[in-house]
């Protein structure tokens, strides 16, 4: 059953924008604006003007270091808290210069923070997680390390589509002036 939770808003995507941004994300970005406007029958220009407004809008855009490349190990911390004061806990751990990347979870009932760092060895994998565990209200520290990685992707086709975007929404639909 579909959402109609009056504070999530859903955005109708045209045939046309979906088209454009399936093919930024097929090419991970590297499709040019021609080949954009060809694909959809539209003008170079007005390519260039809707994938800079669909990019804006709908992706996520993100450049960072292969810190891997470097000798750094990319490792997430799963962090239980006590005494109401998980918040408190995961903006200490963003002081810290490992910390990348701090949120609050929900799932599993023990973990409430994740956390993800960079270290260069088992040693200040150690040291870190021993001043994770002293931090207060921290009752307990977990961590993991993608050993392998055995493939990417991006999210399934079907929500990149018109159709997808048209359905979610349901009876009350949001039409695009």
């Amino acid at each position: 059953m579909p959402r109609t939770d009056s504070n999530v808003t859903r955005n109708l995507l045209s045939e046309q924008d979906a088209t454009i941004l399936g093919d930024i994300l097929r090419s991970h970005g590297e499709i040019t604006s021609q080949q954009l406007s060809k694909n959809v029958g539209i003008s170079l220009t007005a390519a260039r003007v809707k994938r800079r407004e669909l990019t804006k809008k709908y992706l996520k855009v993100t450049y960072s270091l292969n810190l891997e490349r470097y000798g750094w190990r990319q490792v997430q911390l799963q962090i239980s808290t006590r005494g109401g004061v998980t918040v408190s806990v995961g903006k200490e751990l963003l002081k810290l210069n490992p910390v990348v990347f701090v949120g609050g979870t929900v799932g599993e009932v023990k973990i409430d923070l994740r956390a993800e760092v960079f270290v260069r060895d088992a040693k200040e994998l150690v040291e870190l997680i021993d001043g994770v565990k002293a931090l207060h209200g921290v009752s307990d520290v977990a961590w993991s390390e993608v050993a392998k990685v055995i493939g990417t992707k991006n999210p399934p086709s079907q929500l990149g589509t018109h159709a997808a975007t048209k359905d979610l929404v349901g009876p009350h639909r949001i039409h695009r002036k």
